[in-house]
């Protein structure tokens, strides 16, 4: 599935694939992509199994393999950049931006060039593809110590890595969050045990209602508009996660007997 959510004469910010394919073996990812002036980036291209499908839908919004200029990588898992060594043996010109953090993974990555890479500091900063200006937007431990987000202003839309993720089945519509009380509850325990406490949630949704978007826009799961932007902060700034209440994780002795 894709979809166009946002399009004016030089911009778009497009769904390009939406809960992945039976390659993703239970993970299952979105990718966006934005293309301003005919230059594009792409934002957690995944693992290496989408590649074909998605490298398809990409190149009917930019004419050439060059125009490709950017790829953003929120974190470090392999469902966000596990097939980005496939993606820059075709797309060269691409630089892929990534958290100072993860820098040092890179040939993990089973990468070619590692010039490639820019490495983003912990003060963040702007990508700029074509004519616009995307924020990068810190989402530290908020599931990995070097998660980012990307905000496109004029599109008015935030990429959230994984905070808001949720997974298939959850209550939705179409491609949006639409029963929120139901959808809390299928969101909460991933929230509850990746996000790292309440505090750092809080200096995120600070940033994020300071933004004001129209869409926020998961890697995992259903979009959210409308209420449901504020229904997810408020959620966000309540919750108790992490470290916050780490001895519900952890057993009150160690199983000597059990054998797995």
């Amino acid at each position: 599935m894709e979809r166009i959510l946002f399009e004016n004469q030089e911009h778009k910010f497009i769904l390009l694939g939406f809960s992945g394919s039976a390659n993703e073996d239970g993970v299952p990812t979105n990718q966006y992509l934005i293309v301003n002036n005919g230059k594009g980036i792409l934002l957690d291209p995944g693992g290496f199994g989408l590649y074909p499908r998605l490298s398809g839908r990409l190149l009917k919004y930019l004419d050439s393999t060059e125009d490709l200029v950017a790829i953003f990588l929120s974190h470090q898992d392999p469902d966000v950049a596990g097939g980005v060594g496939t993606w820059l043996r075709v797309f060269m010109d691409a630089k892929v931006y990534i958290s100072h953090v993860w820098h040092r993974f890179i040939p993990h990555y089973n990468i070619d060039d590692p010039s490639s890479f820019i490495s983003i500091d912990d003060n963040g900063g702007i990508i700029k593809v074509g004519n616009a200006d995307l924020v990068i937007v810190p989402a530290y431990f908020n599931y990995s110590p070097g998660s980012l987000n990307l905000y496109d202003p004029i599109s008015n839309i935030l990429f959230s890595g994984d905070i808001g993720a949720g997974a298939q089945g959850c209550p939705h519509n179409d491609i949006w969050v639409a029963d929120w009380p139901i959808y809390k509850r299928c969101i909460t325990p991933f929230h509850t045990r990746y996000m790292s406490s309440n505090k750092t949630l809080r200096l995120w949704v600070n940033y994020v209602r300071d933004l004001n978007p129209n869409i926020i826009a998961p890697q995992h799961g259903y979009l959210y508009s409308g209420d449901n932007i504020n229904n997810l902060l408020d959620f966000l700034w309540e919750l108790k996660c992490g470290v916050d209440i780490a001895e519900e994780f952890y057993p009150k002795t160690l199983d000597k007997n059990k054998i797995l």
